[in-house]
């Protein structure tokens, strides 16, 4: 019987053309087990071709038994999986920033939600939540226009006309919270296509400002009453500068 030793230096000969060693003692562990015990193995391993650049190999081995059951020698099939192995690792890499990404939209602040080309909503973050007041049960599926300010959808429909002929939309909304208080938001609309160019969907993040704008209205307010004043007091001292001498005389 072919010791261990032999068993897999006939394998790795059967790729000689390609490989010129298993790199991982980790690998060789399963290997020669299985080899050991005369039973089929699927392993994948790590190899080296002859230039030095390392591949991925999908080995499977067969044990071929005489009619009294005695090891005569192994079979085995080699491919080279390098590409399904990367191919899987940039997807996994890919799932991984989607769920990093993913958690990024959970703990921002602003408002953010995906609707479709008629306007029905398909993602709705904790941010949208806290803003407009619906939870993304509620708001999943809504019409967005009818949702957020049936009133406005005039001013709505025009937004998502110019994001689908210019890609984006950036502006102000007045919008409804849900318990009736009004919103005004920094609204910007990107327009997102798939991997062919297809039109996908649009990306809707939003920023309150209704607490800016009305500091702001206060400031204007607190400045025009200070120019009424100013204007005030100086009629007051002009009239004064005339009246003076008409009543002293």
């Amino acid at each position: 019987m072919p010791s261990i030793a032999e068993s897999i230096s006939t394998i790795v000969r059967r790729r000689r053309s390609n490989a010129v060693r298993i790199v991982s003692t980790a690998d060789r562990s399963p290997l020669s087990a299985a080899i050991a015990e005369q039973r089929e193995i699927k392993i994948t391993i790590l190899n080296y071709r002859k230039d030095g650049q390392p591949f991925w190999n999908e080995l499977k081995i067969a044990p071929v038994l005489s009619e009294a059951r005695e090891l005569l020698y192994f079979v085995g099939i080699a491919e080279d999986i390098t590409d399904r192995v990367r191919g899987e690792e940039e997807r996994r890499q890919s799932e991984q920033k989607i769920r990093e990404q993913a958690a990024l939209l959970d703990v921002t602040t602003d408002a953010i939600f995906v609707q479709d080309l008629s306007r029905k909503i398909l993602f709705w973050n904790p941010g949208a939540e806290r803003l407009y007041g619906y939870s993304s049960t509620e708001a999943f599926g809504r019409d967005a226009t009818a949702l957020l300010h049936p009133e406005k959808a005039i001013q709505l429909e025009q937004a998502q006309k110019t994001v689908l002929e210019q890609g984006q939309w950036h502006s102000e909304l007045n919008l409804i919270h849900r318990s009736g208080k009004k919103l005004i938001v920094e609204s910007r609309w990107t327009f997102v296509k798939d991997e062919h160019h297809n039109p996908k969907f649009i990306l809707v993040v939003s920023t309150d400002i209704t607490e800016k704008k009305q500091l702001e209205a206060q400031f204007l307010h607190a400045q025009r009453m200070e120019s009424i004043g100013t204007l005030a007091s100086g009629i007051t001292h002009d009239l004064n500068n005339i009246l003076t001498p008409i009543l002293a005389a």
